[in-house]
């Protein structure tokens, strides 16, 4: 059976976009090893119209009965069981990251996140240390799992035609993966039920800097003030105001991130937030690539003009 490259468009809201990044990257990387590209998609209802606009014909319309983590792995697990995949690719979304690290420990096959360069067929680079050194990474296994950072590639000459839609249905039952409690490690929290989070990060290195945003939040009726790790690591701001991994995981309307640089580790509490501005001096903040507005200025110098307006 000849490998392919398997491109797994998972965004409901912004397809086209996501599949249009993800198609650019995976004609690059068909260059180097001619093999097919299939591009996956989830519950499109006019698949033709899509491959149109799209301009990509080799499509594979997985309908599940939701858009959830297990049923969205359910589809691609029956896919990969039949298909011998070289690279199976995602977006650098929160969501997308997770799916991608289920499947590589599935299917026991190397990951490599965040990919801003294809420098050979089997080898990779990326950003590290907070995006101030670029490192290369090369693949040593037969399959492996990439995710895709921000709009790093463009259109490549060495396209890959073929025109084949298909499309598929994945029973919900099928699905293996499933939620059977919920529990929290401590007390209740103000970031709980709010309904906007104004979140503080490293770029605030004071109480004086840290005030600030309390002082922004008593303007906005409804919102409530976070943090990532290092600030309660400073002792700045209590453990119940954490987010992330050790700490909690919110799901407000609007999430403003000041001065975050958007570890991983922070970006999995925030992953289910509905819209996300963030503010950081740093334009190359990997928050940037996860967030809805990106504002590059001094958190603290924001926050400062933005009491100004609400104030006024």
């Amino acid at each position: 059976m000849d490998k392919k490259i398997i491109l797994v468009c998972d965004s409901h809201a912004n397809k086209t976009d996501q599949a249009k990044k993800l198609i650019n990257f995976g004609q690059n990387l068909y260059s180097y090893l001619k093999n097919e590209i299939i591009l996956v998609v989830f519950n499109e209802k006019n698949i033709e119209n899509f491959s149109r606009k799209i301009n990509f014909g080799n499509i594979l319309n997985i309908k599940t009965k939701t858009h959830e983590f297990g049923d969205i792995i359910s589809g691609l697990e029956t896919v990969i069981e039949k298909t011998d995949f070289s690279y199976l690719c995602f977006d650098s979304s929160i969501k997308s990251l997770e799916q991608a690290s289920y499947l590589a420990g599935k299917f026991n096959a190397s990951i490599i996140t965040n990919v801003l360069k294809i420098e050979d067929k089997n080898q990779f680079s990326r950003m590290i240390f907070n995006s101030k050194l670029e490192a290369g990474i090369k693949n040593l296994k037969e399959k492996c799992v990439l995710t895709i950072a921000g709009s790093s590639f463009d259109e490549n000459d060495s396209i890959f035609s073929k025109n084949s839609i298909e499309e598929i249905e994945i029973p919900h039952e099928n699905s293996d993966i499933k939620i059977i409690e919920t529990m929290s490690r401590s007390e209740s929290s103000s970031l709980d039920n709010a309904k906007i989070i104004l979140s503080v990060g490293r770029g605030l290195n004071s109480s004086e800097e840290i005030e600030k945003v309390f002082e922004v939040s008593k303007l906005i009726p409804g919102s409530s003030v976070g943090c990532s790790r290092p600030i309660v690591d400073k002792g700045l701001l209590e453990y119940q105001r954490q987010v992330g991994i050790t700490g909690r995981s919110v799901s407000p309307k609007i999430y403003s991130a000041f001065g975050i640089s958007g570890s991983t580790q922070h970006l999995f509490g925030m992953k289910d937030c509905e819209f996300i501005i963030s503010v950081n001096n740093d334009p190359h903040a990997s928050i940037f690539g996860h967030s809805d507005v990106c504002i590059v200025e001094d958190a603290v110098l924001f926050l400062e003009a933005l009491k100004n307006e609400l104030e006024n």
